[in-house]
């Protein structure tokens, strides 16, 4: 007879939850890599910016270009909050997605651990019922030799 381990669909669903769970944590961690060249190129966009308008407001320049110049300030300050916020956001899903990913683990390698004991017993039963065996048959012999010294046939 062959070993089963009696947990066995529930390992693989446990597996099966601790792949899904490695892969939402590579989707975050991709996710937020993304996010922070963004960002990256958002501070190049945003130096950039800046270095073209320093020498206009140094020369000076009418009060429309300077409103202009303000708004386009103000929403690069609001962009960049925005950036900061969804980075947060995904550095917190992201440390959910790695608890998920522990206790998925620890899941799996209970199970393992125990169908390794649930084995080991296996073997050792399997053992003894062979010795039991081998103990039959030469308790079989020794009566059957005995009863042919004896002259009993």
């Amino acid at each position: 007879m062959a070993f089963h381990f009696k947990y066995e669909r529930i390992l693989a669903l446990k597996k099966d939850e601790e792949e899904f769970r490695k892969k939402k944590l590579a989707e975050k961690v991709a996710e937020l890599a993304e996010k922070k060249r963004e960002l990256k190129r958002f501070y190049l966009r945003k130096e950039a910016f800046n270095k073209k308008h320093v020498d206009k407001l140094e020369k000076g320049i009418s009060v429309s270009k300077l409103k202009a110049y303000n708004s386009s300030k103000i929403w690069y300050l609001r962009e960049e909050n925005r950036l900061h916020k969804d980075i947060e956001i995904i550095d917190e899903e992201l440390s959910a997605a790695r608890e998920h990913l522990k206790k998925a683990n620890i899941e799996v390698k209970k199970l393992e651990k125990l169908k390794e004991k649930d084995r080991i017993d296996y073997l050792k039963n399997e053992e003894k019922q062979f010795e039991k065996m081998i103990d039959e048959v030469v308790s079989y012999n020794f009566s059957k030799d005995v009863k042919l010294d004896n002259g009993e046939a």
